[in-house]
């Protein structure tokens, strides 16, 4: 009878403890410069960098910001998520308002090379 009180003691404290875990995360508070809770915490912004592989200054448009790029530089800007990257003067491989991106989470710290 022991035997059985124990082993279902044991089986609703299995069942219960992953719950816990589990809703653990939604309790903590999001500390922006602590590492260990980075993984819970939101980003609103990415850094993105852009490569001007023309032999032309290239100008973009990243809403109301002007981001300009030296022929062979590499610039890296800060953005807000859902911002959109587009041409703001006309160049040999597009048209003035092109769409050159949307940023989005998983383009925080990467480069792009603009034509």
């Amino acid at each position: 009878m022991r035997l059985q009180r124990l082993f279902s003691g044991m089986l609703v404290f299995g069942v219960l403890l992953p719950v816990s875990a589990i809703a653990l995360p939604h309790s903590i508070p999001v500390m922006k410069d602590h590492t260990a809770l980075s993984v819970f915490s939101r980003k609103k912004t990415i850094r993105l960098s852009f490569r001007n592989v023309s032999a032309a200054a290239l100008e973009l448009r990243a809403g109301e910001k002007l981001l300009t790029l030296e022929p062979g530089k590499t610039e890296t800007f800060v953005l807000p998520l859902g911002v959109q990257v587009c041409l703001n003067k006309a160049t040999s491989n597009g048209k003035a308002g092109d769409l050159v991106l949307t940023a989005a989470g998983y383009l925080d710290r990467t480069t792009v090379s603009v034509h």
